[in-house]
C-alpha cells in the first residue's frame, strides 16, 4: 500500500471538498423545490387575482349601470321637487293673504293647490329616495367584489415577492453548488496526481531480490 504524508493531506482535502459538494447539492436542491413550490404558489395567486378582477368588473358594470340610469332621474325629481315645493309655497302664500281679505273662495282654492303641489312635491321626494336606495344598494352590492379583488391583488403581491427571494436563493445556491463541485474537481486532481508522482516514484526505485544483494545489504533491500 501506498503512503504519503502529502498524499494523505490531500486525500482528506479531497474528502471535504467533497462533502462541501454534497452539502452544496443538497442545499441547491431544496432551494429549487422552495423556489417550484413558490412559483406555483404565484401562479394560483395570479389566477385568483385574475378571477377576482373579472368579478369586480361585472359588478362595476352592474353598479354604474344603476347610477347611468338613475343619477339623471334623481337629478330631475330634485329640480321637480324644488319646483313644486317653491309653488306650494306660493298657493300657500296666495291662500293666507286671501284668507286675510275674507275671500274664502280664493283661499280654499289656493289652498287646494298649495295641498296638490306639497302631494307632488312628496312624491318627488319618495321616488327620488327611492332610487338613491337602489344605487346605495347596488353600490353596496359591488363593495365585496372591489375587497376581494385588493385582497387577492395583495396575496398576489406577497407571493410574488416570495418567488423573487426564492429565485434569489437559488441562484446563491447553484452558484455555491457549482463553486463546490469546482473545488472538489481540483481537490480530487491534486489528489490524483500527487498519487500518480508516489506510485512513479516507487516505480522508479531500484528493486533488487533479496538472493541478488550482497548478505550484508539484504535487510535493506528493497523487493
Amino acid at each position: 500500500m501506498v503512503t504519503d504524508a502529502k498524499l494523505n493531506q490531500l486525500k482528506i482535502a479531497q474528502n471535504q471538498a467533497f462533502q462541501r459538494k454534497q452539502d452544496a447539492c443538497r442545499i441547491q436542491q431544496n432551494s429549487w423545490q422552495y423556489l417550484t413550490d413558490a412559483k406555483e404558489k404565484m401562479n394560483c395567486a395570479f389566477e385568483a387575482k385574475q378571477n377576482a378582477f373579472e368579478a369586480q368588473n361585472q359588478s362595476w358594470q352592474v353598479y354604474r349601470s344603476v347610477i347611468e340610469c338613475n343619477g339623471p332621474r334623481i337629478e330631475y325629481l330634485n329640480s321637480a321637487q324644488g319646483r313644486a315645493y317653491q309653488r306650494m309655497k306660493n298657493a300657500f302664500g296666495r291662500a293666507f293673504s286671501a284668507h286675510g281679505s275674507h275671500d274664502e273662495v280664493s283661499a280654499k282654492t289656493s289652498a287646494t293647490e298649495g295641498h296638490s303641489y306639497k302631494s307632488k312635491a312628496q312624491s318627488y321626494v319618495a321616488k327620488r329616495r327611492r332610487l338613491v336606495k337602489e344605487c346605495q344598494s347596488a353600490k353596496a352590492q359591488h363593495e365585496p367584489y372591489k375587497q376581494a379583488f385588493e385582497i387577492a391583488k395583495m396575496f398576489f403581491g406577497c407571493t410574488k415577492n416570495e418567488f423573487e427571494i426564492a429565485k434569489t436563493a437559488h441562484e446563491q445556491a447553484n452558484a455555491k453548488f457549482k463553486l463546490a463541485k469546482t473545488e472538489f474537481y481540483y481537490a480530487a486532481q491534486a489528489s490524483q496526481t500527487r498519487l500518480s508522482e508516489v506510485k512513479a516514484g516507487h516505480s522508479n526505485r531500484v528493486s533488487v531480490s533479496t538472493a541478488e544483494a550482497p548478505y550484508q545489504y539484504r535487510g535493506n533491500a528493497c523487493i
